[in-house]
This record gives structure tokens, sequence and C-alpha cells, in this order.
């Protein structure tokens, strides 16, 4: 699958997992946050990337709200606390 606009890219990691995320006292930030909570895309035609992203979704990708816009692009972050 190709990924499209505005999709995110992928990074397929080949390293064992415990040496590429952090783990313990690395994982503390300064601002209190854990990880994404939420992710919302704009999206000129919602129905062929919501449907795309699904794609993703067997593979584990997380939630993602796709809403209609005159402009591909991102919309909104909230980070988990």
């Amino acid at each position: 699958m190709r990924l499209e606009k505005p999709l995110p890219f992928l990074i397929e990691d080949l390293t064992a997992r415990d040496l590429r995320v952090p783990h313990g006292a690395a994982t503390t930030r300064a601002n209190g946050t854990t990880g994404i909570a939420s992710i919302v895309l704009g999206a000129t035609d919602p129905a062929r990337v919501a449907e795309r992203y699904a794609r993703l979704r067997e593979r584990r990708a997380p939630e993602v709200e796709v809403r209609r816009v005159e402009r591909d692009g991102l919309l909104d972050v909230r980070f988990r606390d």
C-alpha cells in the first residue's frame, strides 16, 4: 500500500524494541505526558483517507479521527498525561 497525504509515513524497525524504545526513568517527561491520546487529520476526501487508514489499523496503528476540510493536514494532537 502506498501512503498518500495526509497519512503519516511508516518506519519498519528491525532493532529489538527494548533497544530503541526508552523505559524506566527515560520515559518521564517534564510536562507529565505519557503518550498521544488522540490525533485529528483533515482531508479533502475523508472517506478515502479513513478507508486507507483502516488498512493501517490492521497493523496496530493508533486510532485517528478524519474530518472533511479544504486542505489536507494535521488538525489536532492531544497528549496523554
